[in-house]
């Protein structure tokens, strides 16, 4: 996930037993590395997936705290919806992306 390689991604994924919530040294789960690095994308396919959205790392923030761009934070809060291309393109500051 954090080269933001989709197919990659995607063949990963669909390998049997797949730990899609291991986590690295410090903590950081394929959904932490995603978030942070603004793959709203990959965000999405990990969460379909299955990957767990609360899991913190060593220093006790979550995907969604990490995540550093307004897509990435609306494709967190939406969880399993389906975003359409105007919602996905249109820029909000973290007031105005509704919680869910």
């Amino acid at each position: 996930a954090a080269f933001g390689q989709a197919d990659c991604v995607q063949l990963l994924l669909n390998q049997p037993g797949i730990k899609i919530n291991c986590k690295n040294n410090i903590g950081d789960t394929p959904l932490h590395n995603a978030s942070w690095r603004n793959y709203p994308l990959i965000i999405k396919m990990l969460i379909e997936a299955g990957a767990d959205q609360t899991i913190q790392n060593k220093a006790g923030k979550t995907a969604l705290n990490l995540a550093t761009h307004c897509e990435s934070k609306a494709v967190l809060k939406k969880r399993d919806s389906i975003i359409s291309d105007a919602e996905y393109f249109t820029t909000k500051s973290d007031e105005e992306i509704p919680a869910e």
